[in-house]
C-alpha cells in the first residue's frame, strides 16, 4: 500500500515540475507571450502577399469602372475593376471579356464567333439570333449565366430531363421557348418508362 502512495506522490510531483516548466517558457516568450501567439504570428508572416505580388496586381491595371465609367479598349469591367481583356482558349464567365474578334462560346474565348450564336451568354432570347434559339440556364457549362441553345430538331429527345424548363431572365417573365422546333411537339412515345422525343403535331 505504501509502495503505491509512494508513487503516486512521485508522479504528482513531476506533473507539478512539468506544468512550472511550461509556465516559465510562457514567461520568456517574444513579448510576454504564449508560445501559440507567436506561432499564429509566424503563420501570418507566411500567408502575407510578398511585395511582386502587390507589383503585378498595380502592373496589372487597377482602373476602376462602373455604369458610369467604362473601361478602356482592351479591358472589361469585373467588380468595379478593369481587367485585361482575355484570349483565345481563356475561360470566360459572362458577356464581354473576350478581347476583340472573340466571343464567349461554352464558357470559352472563340474566334470568329458572332456574339447571339448557339453557346454564347445572354440575359434574354432576344439576344439570341434567329427564331429557332432559347436563353436558357445550361448547368454544365455555367450554373451562373444563361446561354443561346438552338430549339430541339425533329427526333431528338427533350424528356423526361429537359432544360428548356429552366429559364432565367433575372426576374422577368418571358414567353415559353422550345424544347422543339415550331411545328414541333415534345411527346411521349415510352412504352416501359417516359421518353420524350420532338414529333410533329400532327403525329400521334
Amino acid at each position: 500500500m505504501f509502495s503505491k502512495l509512494g508513487l503516486f506522490v512521485l508522479t504528482l510531483k513531476l506533473f507539478n515540475t512539468v506544468a512550472a516548466s511550461g509556465r516559465i517558457k510562457e514567461v520568456n516568450s517574444p513579448k510576454g507571450k504564449s508560445r501559440a501567439d507567436a506561432s499564429e504570428r509566424r503563420q501570418f508572416i507566411l500567408h502575407m502577399p510578398s511585395p511582386w505580388h502587390y507589383r503585378a496586381m498595380v502592373e496589372a491595371g487597377t482602373d476602376e469602372c462602373n455604369v458610369n465609367k467604362d473601361c478602356p479598349a482592351g479591358k472589361f469591367c469585373d467588380v468595379h475593376t478593369c481587367r485585361a481583356c482575355l484570349h483565345e482558349r481563356a475561360a470566360c464567365h459572362f458577356i464581354g471579356t473576350c478581347c476583340e474578334g472573340y466571343a464567349c462560346q461554352y464558357g470559352q474565348c472563340t474566334k470568329g464567333v458572332e456574339q447571339g450564336e448557339p453557346g454564347t451568354y445572354c440575359d434574354r432570347t432576344s439576344d439570341c439570333l434567329g427564331k429557332e434559339s432559347c436563353c436558357i440556364r445550361e448547368i454544365s457549362v455555367n450554373p451562373h449565366t444563361s446561354m443561346c441553345k438552338p430549339m430541339l430538331d425533329e427526333f431528338e429527345s427533350c424528356g423526361p430531363i429537359n432544360l428548356f424548363h429552366h429559364v432565367y431572365t433575372g426576374g422577368m417573365v418571358e414567353p415559353d421557348c422550345g424544347p422543339c422546333k415550331v411545328g414541333l411537339q415534345c411527346k411521349n412515345v415510352g412504352i416501359n418508362g417516359l421518353h420524350f422525343i420532338c414529333l410533329k403535331e400532327e403525329e400521334e
